[in-house]
């Protein structure tokens, strides 16, 4: 069920630390660090208890904690990693973060912790030529990365594109939301609920995975079918190691 499954992403929150200065992230318009109602957690119980159905699929894939969230924000980080591990067993844990709040002390704990893969996006010169001094235990992965904050309005409201490149987007990356809602793919960030496939909140990944309308989905954008408006106005073909 799980055959196509190379990634599955928890977002563990709608905090990040950045989305209030930068207008164009899908976060600044919720306004979360003015009005606490607004802001949602992913239930640990729900990740859990997520994992160990993975863990039944004999899913040994790479598991990220972040989609629109900053992943450092949450104290439960570590522990949720940890317990990755100690769950599906040969795996691969992946944080991207925007490399705020990281400190050398912080970087050894996590990996200390079972952490693989660690990406930095970097949005300032001191920011990268600080980031790039961590010392990084040998065999584990690590990336500070210098980039620039992106329009994502596009995805919604830009032009259709004529493309017809496959994209394996919807299996091959499960996107947990922290809402509990499974989504199309990272890039569907106004979460309206029409690209929806089910909440684990009220139903297990197998019983949504069974409903066959997210196989559905991978079928036809896997075959160069962007049928979905949203994935006709993307430029974006994400194919996790599948031929296109």
């Amino acid at each position: 069920m799980l055959s196509h499954t190379r990634y599955i992403s928890f977002e563990l929150s709608n905090l990040c630390n950045n989305s209030r200065h930068h207008i164009r992230c899908p976060l600044h318009g919720k306004e979360v660090w003015k009005y606490p109602a607004r802001r949602s957690t992913l239930p640990l119980a729900l990740i859990l208890r997520t994992l160990e159905e993975l863990a039944r699929f004999d899913f040994h894939g790479t598991v990220g904690y972040n989609i629109y969230n900053e992943p450092l924000i949450d104290p439960r980080l570590f522990l949720i990693i940890q317990k990755t591990h100690e769950i599906l067993g040969p795996c691969s844990t992946y944080l991207l973060t925007n490399g705020c709040f990281l400190t050398q002390q912080l970087v050894s704990e996590a990996y200390e912790f079972g952490l693989d893969n660690l990406q930095i996006s970097t949005y300032s010169d001191q920011e990268h030529e600080y980031c790039s001094t961590f010392t990084i235990p040998k065999g584990k992965a690590f990336l500070a990365r210098r980039t620039t904050l992106i329009d994502l309005s596009d995805q919604f409201k830009g032009p259709y594109l004529d493309l017809h490149e496959p994209c394996h987007g919807p299996l091959g990356e499960i996107c947990v939301c922290c809402t509990g809602h499974i989504t199309l793919c990272c890039r569907e960030w106004m979460r309206t609920g029409e690209y929806f496939f089910g909440n684990l909140n009220e139903t297990p990944l197998h019983d949504i995975l069974a409903q066959g309308k997210m196989e559905k989905t991978w079928e036809r954008l896997s075959r160069g079918d962007r049928y979905l408006d949203i994935c006709r106005r993307c430029e974006t073909s994400r194919c996790f190691g599948e031929k296109k």
